[in-house]
């Protein structure tokens, strides 16, 4: 498996560490939210979602069936 020279890590655990990032600030963002006035955490998991799973037209019908709307 090739390292990175710099981080010591290999490109599939930047990628995990990223994931669980992510899925932190959704958790985070769950059990902390404001409908009416979203905080920047809120507004992080959202674009950290979209970087790493695509467009939500795209990635809702491909992980929960096409009858999920925004």
């Amino acid at each position: 498996m090739k390292k990175d020279t710099i981080a010591g890590e290999s490109a599939q655990e930047k990628e995990l560490n990223r994931v669980k990032k992510a899925l932190a600030y959704m958790w985070f963002a769950y059990e902390n939210k404001d409908e009416y006035c979203p905080h920047e955490f809120e507004k992080e998991a959202v674009k950290e979602a979209q970087e790493i799973l695509g467009p939500w037209e795209k990635c809702m019908p491909k992980y929960f069936g096409n009858g999920v709307q925004k």
